[in-house]
């Protein structure tokens, strides 16, 4: 499989080239805009907002969309070790810096998985038509600046679709019960050691982010949002709320990177993720328990937000 890969990459960076003499100049802070929204950090604030603001279940699945995707992603390129498009023909010039391998493009993935998944949830045909043609732009975005390969992103598409199907015919409660809340955190740190050790430095802050998410949902109260809390006016302010912790962690992160460097400045990016996602699923909830945004439940699975 790697050789036949190996064997598109003249053909690709062919394509990449013409995509990108066409379109780069025309905006090119538009594409990096556009595929910057794509990152690890923007489903989080995504998922925050959906889980807080809109329904609990569909955040639920678009979280457990994003995971599966992410570490299915980062496994395969670990895996084919595709060099990126700049790094094979030096004559491009990439719009934007990305270290690792090319194949499959993970931004086209995590955005059709967590897009569709969405898309397929809420049933709108708006927000259908909305959320594939951002899709596309992301995908699009990558060859744009050079840093995957057409067909790099067109198995990522499908592999996130394949992903978001599969997550939207799942059951699942929304709120966990009983021994899962002390059980699954350490079966998740546990996994994001050993992600960490095996797949390297991008690996470990994907996994420390998507750890602290999950373990921040499974050990949160079991919550009910209903009567006054579901209307419009404290649906934004808990979104408010999830924006503004969120812009906390991340000038903890931005402080990290200026302050430290090395081995150290690799655990404690880590450590900040791990952080985010803790504090956007399971602090959070606790902070809109105290602001009488929520209230303690026995059945939250029946409710939603």
């Amino acid at each position: 499989m790697t050789e036949f890969l190996m064997s598109l990459l003249p053909w690709g960076a062919q394509a990449v080239a013409s995509v990108q003499g066409a379109l780069y100049d025309l905006c090119p802070w538009l594409w990096i805009a556009i595929t910057r929204l794509g990152n690890e950090v923007a489903y989080i604030v995504f998922i925050a907002l959906i889980f807080w603001c809109i329904d609990r279940k569909t955040g639920t699945k678009v979280a457990l969309a994003f995971t599966i995707s992410a570490l299915l992603n980062t496994i395969l390129k670990s895996v084919f070790t595709i060099p990126r498009p700049f790094v094979y023909d030096s004559t491009l010039t990439p719009g934007l810096y990305y270290s690792g391998y090319s194949f499959p493009s993970g931004h086209a993935q995590l955005a059709s998985a967590v897009w569709l998944t969405f898309a397929l949830s809420v049933r709108k045909r708006w927000v259908t038509w909305v959320t594939l043609a951002f899709t596309l732009l992301i995908g699009l975005s990558r060859v744009v600046l050079a840093v995957h390969y057409p067909q790099d992103v067109l198995i990522g598409l499908l592999l996130g679709w394949v992903v978001a199907l599969w997550v939207v015919h799942m059951r699942l409660d929304v709120a966990p019960t009983g021994k899962t809340r002390l059980v699954w955190p350490i079966v998740l740190l546990i996994v994001g050691l050993v992600s960490a050790i095996v797949l390297g430095e991008s690996a470990a802050i994907i996994a420390a982010g998507l750890g602290g998410l999950w373990a921040g949902y499974l050990m949160q109260p079991a919550l009910v949002i209903s009567g006054e809390n579901s209307e419009l006016g404290p649906r934004l302010l808990r979104g408010l709320i999830a924006l503004t912790l969120l812009g906390l962690v991340w000038l903890l992160h931005l402080a990290l990177i200026t302050w430290t460097t090395g081995t150290l400045q690799e655990i404690l990016l880590a450590l900040t993720y791990a952080l985010m996602g803790f504090a956007l699923t399971g602090l959070l909830g606790r902070v809109y328990l105290r602001l009488g945004l929520a209230a303690l439940g026995k059945d939250s699975g029946t409710v939603s937000v």
